[in-house]
């Protein structure tokens, strides 16, 4: 049991399983950094734009001022609109592909090293009962 848990064995054994497993991880991690990113930047261009529409002149205040200012109208905008539903179905969608990408990678792996249990014991080439 201990010898197929071993990552080295593992790697050994079936290195398509576990290129797609690490490869899908990562594509969720850069996902995730994507979509943050983005989710920043539009948040800051939304402030800006509401700022100016309030009748704010956000162009006016400098450095930390702006920023304190951003910050201020995050938190106001934050206890006004929760966002929890969206987030919740984005986790679980890159949840259902990571699934889905480290079962067809283990899948194409086992079909491509032959890794099926063997009907003999090779050292004294007895068969081996089953059942």
């Amino acid at each position: 049991m201990r010898e197929d848990v071993d990552p080295r064995n593992l790697v050994r054994r079936q290195p398509l399983a576990v290129l797609g497993s690490v490869a899908s991880m990562a594509t969720a991690a850069v996902v995730g950094i994507v979509a943050k990113r983005r989710a920043k930047e539009q948040e800051r261009i939304q402030l800006d734009v509401l700022a100016e529409r309030v009748g704010g002149r956000l162009g006016k205040l400098k450095g930390d001022a702006r920023k304190r200012f951003r910050k201020e109208l995050q938190k106001e905008l934050a206890e006004v609109e929760k966002t929890g539903p969206r987030e919740a179905v984005w986790a679980a969608v890159v949840a259902a592909l990571t699934a889905l990408a480290t079962d067809v990678a283990q899948r194409l792996g086992k079909r491509v090293l032959g890794d099926e249990p063997t009907d003999t014991y090779e050292a004294t080439g007895r068969t081996v009962p089953r059942g």
